[in-house]
């Protein structure tokens, strides 16, 4: 819970310009997530417990229906940006 605490405060941080060219929609999501701004890179989604649920993925969508409701963090392999989702 530490490192997940420390990377998002330290990530939080980073400045606004970075964090709008990546965008999530809708939010909240119930059966599939729209990345957009992803650009070169590839992301990760873990729960709020700092747990992988998504694997580094490419994609410009996510595919929720197998995820329990709750709040996620999406980050790109390179570690830039995060972002918060609910799932209802």
């Amino acid at each position: 819970m530490d490192f997940l605490r420390k990377w998002i405060l330290e990530h939080l941080k980073q400045k606004k310009t970075i964090q709008e060219e990546f965008q999530v929609f809708p939010n909240p999501a119930s059966e599939v997530l729209y990345i957009k701004g992803l650009q070169d890179s590839s992301y990760e989604v873990y729960n709020i417990t700092g747990i992988k649920v998504v694997g580094e993925n490419r994609s410009n969508k996510i595919e929720l229906i197998d995820l329990p409701n709750g709040t996620y963090i999406i980050k790109t392999i390179d570690g830039r940006l995060i972002k918060f989702l609910k799932i209802k």
